[in-house]
């Protein structure tokens, strides 16, 4: 998973999860993988 999804997927998903009130398996951990952002400059 990338950077960009880890507030969605570690807060708000397990929350709706937990409030929908069905037993739905939870995550026990989560990986994330950073990945290189940089800016090409023009000249």
């Amino acid at each position: 998973m990338g950077k960009d999804n880890v507030p969605f997927l570690t807060v708000m998903f397990p929350s709706t999860l937990i409030g929908a009130g069905e037993n739905w398996t939870l995550m026990k951990s989560i990986s994330v993988t950073e990945y290189l952002n940089y800016e090409v400059g023009t000249r």
